[in-house]
């Protein structure tokens, strides 16, 4: 019981770490670090709440799919019930990963240069 709850607060607390990161990395990635954007980035509170929404879309979401068992009849409607989801879980993620890098770049394009 304890390794389950430590696992889930080192979860609640890596998070936000990974989230920090994310805009420094993509600064590093995209050809020049300018640690002046990325932080105007995690000074806006549009990056976090998108963040947070994204990560419930992203992470939450398909993990509750994957782990859904419908009550279905004979193992063709089980397999297809499992590909189908399985399928929607994962371009769930994806396409929140992207949300987010857009949102990373998008947010650094917009921040005001003197702030």
């Amino acid at each position: 019981m304890l390794a389950g709850e430590f696992s889930r607060l080192y979860w609640l607390a890596g998070l936000p770490l990974i989230f920090a990161f994310l805009p420094l990395a993509s600064q590093a990635a995209g050809g020049g670090f300018s640690r002046g954007d990325a932080l105007r980035v995690l000074r806006e509170w549009r990056y976090w709440a998108a963040g947070a929404v994204l990560l419930a879309v992203g992470a939450y979401l398909p993990y509750k799919l994957v782990w859904w068992v419908p009550q279905v009849g004979g193992l063709t409607a089980q397999a297809t019930s499992l590909a189908v989801r399985f399928l929607l879980a994962y371009a769930l993620a994806v396409l929140s990963w992207l949300a987010l890098a857009a949102v990373i770049g998008r947010r650094a394009a917009l921040a005001p240069a003197n702030s």
